[in-house]
């Protein structure tokens, strides 16, 4: 970035605040590549097939500051701050023995407030949403890749700045076995009666409710855990009737239809539906588009379900097609999104938020409290009608295995999950679903519309790829480094520039153009007072302990490893 640029930049911000925008503001999800039915594609333009997704267009870009002792990041756009690392044994490595029990999960900000961690005592378990913030699209779901190396995928979180590994495949585990606890109970319990907790898997990118007994009842499911603190009103929306058939969400600026889509259609055709209702300037606008997965998760009301509140999952100031259900109940729809679910192998998967029942189909064998033992199946992403049939472990007529059949739809992952389906193909080739867990792969989904909410059409594609860094491998690893602290040869911890580091916001290492425009925004997270200018000691690079002193790993609790110990020094 040129001087002159930077010089710019911190001349044109005439009142820097450190506190988000909007109450609820949505981070964009990061997807700035554009996929047809298969793989990436050129950008697509207005009136051409496929326009309209995620890819084309820009939110609020992802930007974080790390706290001066490394062991918390502030998301400058949601005004939450967040432990870095979901370490809990003090041991100051992060493992799958730092995995708890959702009611260990419960107790366990009250430990970091008894011991200040960061310095603050009011630390909570994040509610769905608040998780769920942290969701990026760039990742790669591995699900049905064969293998268990880890080494070229990529969460779906930015793992340089909090540090990830993936499912403890050596003791059992999937690699897959990477989810996240939030304090939000699905209102519905599980087809066996048991409770169910919605967590957000970073590894495999969905939200799933997830059974608290596993299978056979023996054991609990465990998550990993990251507290949170700050802006008590993200994710409590506040929709205003405009009375002209849209209702605005004032909490995220964000506009949406009254109404859907009324009909299900694949994923290009529902594209395609969206340039239809903007040539026909559908409620005087001509500006809709489809929303991405993070915009459209924020309106889901997880106290709603079809079984508690014989409702869709949302508030009623919308409304819901009524659709019957591949179980033949009365049911409601799900919600295309405009963001890929990029596989291990492609980009043939979109993801949606189911806003009904998120069905699946279990044996009786599972239903009893057995595990369900049949192939976890192929990748959206990777396979699915629209490359030549079913993805390898569908469970489709004539398939085997030990938990074949009979099998009943029932609400597997809960209302306001988000998973994926294939774009295109022949849902009929998928009679019993697909994945352990018998998901159901519908492909026609309904749409709702989306405008507004400070999000701009992107016109070009970035020259690089805009990846996160492959996470840890799945054997217990050291803590990540944040991107803010890059080390030398020999291992001493440079000073990087905050002001550089903040303006990269999604931390590929170049100031691209649309960084530039929202440099004054960028630059806000830097000033810590909010007197409304940057001093030295808030754009001054922070000199990080060197080879003669050690400090506590980023995310580490007070004290170290047992004992008193000091924690080990951050290494990749």
């Amino acid at each position: 970035m040129q001087p002159s640029l930077l010089l710019f930049a911190l001349l044109a911000a005439p009142a820097i605040a450190a506190e988000p925008l909007l109450p609820y503001t949505i981070v964009d999800s990061g997807l700035q590549r554009c996929y047809n039915n298969q793989g990436e594609m050129p950008p697509p333009t207005p009136g051409q097939p496929f326009f309209g997704q995620d890819g084309n267009f820009r939110g609020h870009p992802s930007s974080y500051t790390i706290s001066a002792d490394g062991v918390t990041a502030l998301d400058n756009q949601t005004g939450l701050t967040w432990q870095r690392v979901p370490e809990t044994n003090l041991d100051g490595i992060l493992t799958h023995a730092d995995k708890l029990t959702w009611e260990d999960a419960l107790a366990q900000p009250a430990k970091l407030n008894a011991a200040k961690f960061g310095g603050f005592s009011d630390w909570r378990l994040p509610a769905i949403k608040e998780i769920y913030s942290l969701f990026d699209c760039r990742g790669t779901d591995p699900s049905g890749a064969q293998g268990t190396d880890t080494s070229g995928l990529t969460p779906f979180l930015d793992a340089k700045v909090f540090p990830f590994i993936y499912g403890d495949v050596a003791h059992g585990g999937r690699v897959i076995d990477s989810q996240y606890a939030s304090a939000t109970k699905d209102v519905n319990k599980s087809a066996r009666g048991v409770d169910k907790v919605f967590g957000v898997n970073f590894a495999d990118g969905r939200i799933k409710g997830y059974d608290q007994e596993m299978p056979g009842g023996s054991r609990k499911f465990k998550f990993f855990v990251l507290c949170v603190r700050g802006n008590p009103l993200y994710g409590k929306n506040a929709f205003h009737d405009n009375g002209d058939g849209s209702v605005t969400d004032r909490a995220t600026a964000l506009t949406w239809s009254k109404a859907d889509s009324g009909k299900g259609m694949n994923w290009e055709a529902a594209l395609a539906w969206v340039q239809q209702m903007n040539a026909a300037k559908h409620l005087g606008h001509d500006d809709w588009r489809m929303p991405s997965i993070k915009e459209l998760e924020s309106i889901v009301d997880y106290s709603k379900s079809p079984d508690t509140t014989h409702s869709a999952a949302i508030d009623p100031v919308f409304s819901c097609t009524e659709i019957t259900n591949e179980g033949g109940k009365s049911d409601y729809p799900c919600y295309w999104s405009g963001s890929t679910h990029v596989g291990h192998l492609g980009g043939a998967a979109a993801m949606y938020v189911a806003f009904g029942r998120a069905g699946g189909f279990l044996s009786e064998r599972a239903l009893a409290g057995g595990p369900p033992t049949r192939s976890q199946g192929g990748s959206p992403g990777a396979g699915g009608p629209g490359a030549g049939g079913p993805a390898t472990g569908s469970q489709g007529a004539g398939s085997s295995g030990a938990d074949d059949g009979p099998y009943r739809f029932v609400d597997v992952h809960g209302a306001g999950a988000q998973r994926s389906d294939p774009k295109t193909g022949d849902p009929k080739l998928f009679p019993h679903g697909r994945g352990p867990q018998g998901d159901v792969i519908r492909i026609f989904n309904h749409v709702r519309l989306v405008r507004g909410g400070g999000v701009t059409a992107q016109t070009s594609v970035p020259a690089t790829p805009l990846t996160n860094p492959p996470a840890a491998r799945p054997a217990a690893q050291p803590h990540a480094p944040s991107s803010a602290l890059p080390t030398s040869e020999a291992g001493r911890s440079l000073p990087a520039s905050p002001i550089i580091a903040a303006l990269d916001t999604n931390h590929d290492g170049v100031i691209d153009a649309d960084e530039i425009a929202h440099a004054v925004e960028a630059l806000k997270s830097l000033d810590k007072n909010h007197d409304g200018k940057l001093t030295a000691d808030e754009y001054r690079p922070q000199m990080q302990a060197g080879p003669g002193g050690q400090s506590a790993m980023p995310g580490a609790m007070p004290g170290g490893a047992p004992g008193g110990a000091p924690g080990r020094p951050a290494e990749r």
